[in-house]
């Protein structure tokens, strides 16, 4: 059983927030993500929740990867995410963007 409490970002309200946050954090394989999002919501999404949650993640990996390339420009080095960022980025939006075409 896995519970995700994200104190952080729990203010944002969407559900999406909460597993992109957790999920551009590490290195899980596309299947490894799909399972997640399938326990996040305790049962097998449906296409929209599906699409989602993808699109949350291209977003958010996207998103700390622009922040990671801003600090690397103002002298502030040596994070390891960034490569963990630009993985997921180059991952998930193309998958999101069919997602979203497919629509």
């Amino acid at each position: 059983e896995m519970r995700l409490i994200d104190w952080e970002y729990g203010g944002l309200a969407d559900p999406g927030s909460d597993l992109a946050s957790f999920i551009c954090g590490t290195r899980f394989a596309p299947d490894e993500v799909d399972a997640l999002i399938a326990a996040y919501y305790g049962h097998q999404p449906s296409a929209t929740e599906h699409r989602h949650m993808i699109g949350y993640i291209a977003l958010y990996c996207y998103h700390w990867l622009l922040w990671a390339e801003y600090q690397e420009a103002h002298g502030m080095v040596g994070n390891h995410m960034p490569a963990i960022w630009e993985e997921y980025a180059q991952a998930y939006i193309p998958r999101a963007a069919e997602l979203y075409r497919e629509r």
